[in-house]
């Protein structure tokens, strides 16, 4: 087996990013490729040669050069592709038990051990290669930062960080999607990396959002609160308990699902519903993942009947600039731009996700 997975490389790689948390998916279309000789699912495969960092200064493996190391489609709901300038991790709190990223990358060698703090230095890698992916993607979408790793990751320099802002700046037709369990290094790092930039306002095209699993952690979201952004997520997922003190002021979006995986830890509906019913009161948008269970898709995503997709109106900052400057858009419908004209941030919610 082992020699199977090292044999699928980054073949492996790209198809279990298709559809995130269910592996054995995964191995099963990277398997499906190597014996057919065909690009794996939408994506094509890539080979490896040595070059990235590791931050304990050891070699790492990064694609060659011309590889698309992004996965373009994405099985996460709530995106539509994912970017890695950084990989690998370790668990900070009980969301983490679980990680499918952790499994995904021991399963196929990506890292040597376990996600452990001890382990970290081995674990993280830093990608430079990868820094300018998204340039090279033309048409707008939304993208995935770090769906395996955390790019405020403690052994992540800020020098760096700075590095992936510059890139989410320069690709501003792109809208990114940042989540990390690390929101007070978040909060300052970008106050150092706005006090350099001459535009000191926070970039309109990045979203910042914090992982909040149960109660006790709760506090993220205020974190969350102070670190300089245009949109503010909070992802409940996976959702291990109910979440009293969780305060929504200033926070545009939440994101709630349950866990999945062999070992999944069941979410009780109360839970959700109650956070379901908190953010229609605060005008929060609400998008609800799924149930969880032994796969992503085993519970369904049917919350009170219905399924819930809501998303940032801010989404729209790309066709609002474009429908001042009198080009044409031909994605959004017109009475949804002319309602966001002139709103710096507004407290409104799309009732239905608006592709970028």
């Amino acid at each position: 087996m082992a020699a199977a997975l090292a044999d699928l490389g980054e073949a492996a790689k790209v198809a279990a990013l298709e559809n995130l948390g269910d592996s054995d998916r995964a191995f099963r279309i990277a398997t499906s490729w190597l014996e057919g000789g065909r690009a794996c699912g939408r994506h094509r495969a890539v080979g490896f040669v040595g070059g990235a960092i590791g931050v304990d200064g050891t070699p790492r493996v990064r694609p060659r050069k011309g590889s698309d190391a992004l996965s373009d489609k994405s099985g996460i709901e709530w995106t539509d592709a994912t970017w890695n300038p950084v990989t690998g991790c370790s668990k900070v709190s009980p969301g983490c038990a679980h990680c499918y990223a952790e499994t995904l990358s021991l399963r196929f060698g990506w890292s040597a051990r376990p996600w452990l703090p001890a382990n970290a230095a081995m674990n993280v890698v830093l990608h430079p290669e990868r820094l300018d992916q998204p340039t090279r993607w033309r048409r707008p979408r939304r993208v995935f930062v770090n769906s395996m790793s955390d790019l405020f990751h403690e052994l992540v320099p800020d020098s760096f960080v700075f590095e992936v802002f510059d890139r989410m700046a320069k690709a501003d037709w792109h809208s990114f999607q940042v989540l990390t369990k690390r929101p007070e290094r978040m909060a300052s790092a970008l106050r150092a990396y706005y006090a350099r930039r001459s535009a000191r306002a926070p970039l309109p095209n990045v979203w910042l959002g914090t992982s909040i699993e149960n109660d006790r952690w709760a506090g993220r979201a205020d974190a969350l609160r102070k670190t300089p952004a245009t949109i503010r997520f909070v992802s409940a997922e996976p959702l291990l308990g109910p979440l009293p003190s969780l305060d929504l002021r200033e926070i545009d979006w939440l994101i709630v699902g349950g866990e999945s995986g062999n070992a999944a830890r069941p979410m009780g509906a109360g839970w959700a519903l109650d956070l379901r019913d908190r953010a229609l009161s605060t005008g929060t948008a609400f998008f609800f993942k799924q149930w969880g269970g032994r796969t992503p898709k085993a519970g369904g995503r049917l919350l009170d009947g219905r399924t819930w997709d809501e998303m940032p109106s801010v989404l729209l900052h790309r066709e609002v600039e474009a429908q001042v400057l009198g080009r044409p858009i031909d994605s959004v419908p017109s009475d949804l731009v002319r309602e966001n004209l002139g709103k710096r941030k507004p407290r409104r919610w799309i009732g239905v996700p608006v592709e970028a």
